[in-house]
């Protein structure tokens, strides 16, 4: 993916004129994140995602427990539409068997 014609150009002065805010990469794009609405350049200077990841970090127990019960929870509510869908299905197919004459 490239740039629009004078995009290049005009980063190139943004970060001329403001150096801490732009950040030289070798590629042509940045590996980014959005956390709560913001942008998240990762290796900026600025640090903005350290605290999502010290927080990550220090409670991972407590996400890893959370995220178990969340998979465990919705695991069971796939099951029971499965059960749903295969009723369906059963009901469907014996509809099907009865001949209607026309």
């Amino acid at each position: 993916m490239g740039f629009e014609q004078g995009e290049l150009e005009d980063l190139e002065a943004k970060a001329e004129r403001k150096p801490d805010r732009y950040l030289e990469h070798c590629d042509t794009s940045v590996v980014c994140v959005v956390l709560n609405g913001k942008d998240y350049v990762y290796e900026c200077p600025c640090e903005g995602l350290l605290p999502y990841e010290q927080l990550i970090w220090n409670y991972r127990e407590e996400i890893l427990d959370y995220l178990t019960a969340r998979h465990k929870q919705q695991l069971n509510v796939l099951k029971a539409f499965n059960s749903k869908l295969q009723q369906h299905a059963a009901a469907l197919a014996e509809v099907k068997k009865v001949h209607v004459p026309e």
